[in-house]
């Protein structure tokens, strides 16, 4: 977290601390951090809810690989009824083929025509 956002050799700072992603200052303290967080659960890392949003209590929770999957910037967020998700995930929900709805996304089709032509 903290080479992410402060060390420009690390691999993941563009996307990180290139793209101004911080962590608090009080987190800087692993004693504090430790304190708001508790101990990293098994199989999980630190996620941030608004993943544009900075390291911090209010905007950080522990995540497994798949709840970080689809909590990624690159990820199509489709709104259906008042309700957002990932467009994989509504492919699932609605029984439609995942790579075919991306690959029309990905062609100009708007993502909620996409999912119901499937």
């Amino acid at each position: 977290m903290m080479a992410r956002c402060y060390s420009p050799k690390s691999p993941s700072y563009a996307n990180y601390g290139g793209r101004g992603i911080f962590v608090v200052q009080e987190w800087h303290d692993f004693a504090v951090f430790l304190r708001d967080m508790g101990e990293r659960p098994f199989g999980c890392s630190i996620d941030r809810v608004d993943g544009n949003g900075p390291y911090a209590p209010w905007n950080c929770k522990w995540s497994n690989a798949t709840e970080q999957a689809l909590n990624r910037r690159t990820n199509i967020v489709v709104e259906i009824n008042g309700v957002s998700r990932p467009l994989s995930v509504w492919a699932e929900i609605l029984g439609a083929n995942y790579s075919t709805v991306k690959s029309r996304v990905r062609r100009g089709w708007d993502p909620l025509i996409a999912l119901e032509a499937t």
